[in-house]
């Protein structure tokens, strides 16, 4: 038996959230203190001044047209909207019980005049294999499900930081903007050798411009992504 449960209480500018999951064959209630498999909270603050948004705990992020940073899962373009853009700037409370494509920690945006400044930091315990041997992260489990020995053993066995920061200047029927973005593992991935990578991998480190605009009927939009290398 799968089950879901969500409550949300909101209070003027101020909202909370929780939401506990459990997958069928999943115990209900495990570990010391015990909890649900799958449990996600957040506190935020939305407000109108220099201070847009203020989230603590679990959120979700996209910064321009999503190759960078991207943890949503909305995928229609709304092209009849008079106020479209192909890009967008978002942090937000996280509410899916997805279990991978989330944050955890500490975001906020900031907005004064045409500028909007984003800024997060996340550590998050992930599902994953590591090779004793060697130290080597081997692979990631993003199933969500922990219903046997092997499974139970990997959650949460790789630690996932991550930073980012993005300054976006809207003009109103122009924006642009510039993202960086830092993950880290606590482990080093296993070099592909067969691509010719020896060198052990911690994470990357990953920058990108974006433009976006509407002249008349025409809707221009890139980005353009890199990593350190």
């Amino acid at each position: 038996t799968k089950l879901v449960s969500r409550y949300k209480l909101s209070a003027g500018s101020i909202s909370a959230g929780v939401t506990a999951e459990k997958d069928a064959g999943e115990k209900l209630l495990s570990g010391n203190p015990s909890l649900p498999d799958f449990l996600s909270g957040n506190l935020c603050y939305t407000g109108k001044g220099v201070i847009q948004k203020l989230i603590i705990g679990d959120f979700s992020v996209r910064f321009g047209a999503g190759t960078n940073i991207n943890t949503s899962f909305r995928t229609a373009l709304p092209l009849t909207s008079q106020s479209f853009q192909p890009v967008r700037d978002d942090i937000r409370p996280y509410t899916s019980a997805e279990e991978n494509r989330f944050f955890r920690g500490v975001g906020g945006s900031f907005r004064y005049g045409k500028a909007c400044l984003s800024l997060f930091y996340s550590t998050l315990p992930v599902d994953g294999s590591v090779d004793p041997a060697t130290g080597f992260i081997t692979g990631f489990n993003t199933s969500g499900l922990h219903t046997d020995s092997v499974t139970m053993s990997e959650k949460d066995n790789i630690n996932k930081n991550a930073l980012g920061a993005n300054l976006m200047l809207n003009f109103g029927s122009f924006a642009t903007g510039v993202t960086c973005s830092l993950t880290k593992f606590s482990s080093p991935l296993q070099p592909d050798r067969e691509n010719g990578n020896v060198n052990p991998d911690f994470g990357s480190s990953d920058y990108s411009f974006y433009l976006s605009g509407v002249i008349k009927k025409l809707i221009i939009s890139f980005e353009v992504t890199a990593d350190e290398n």
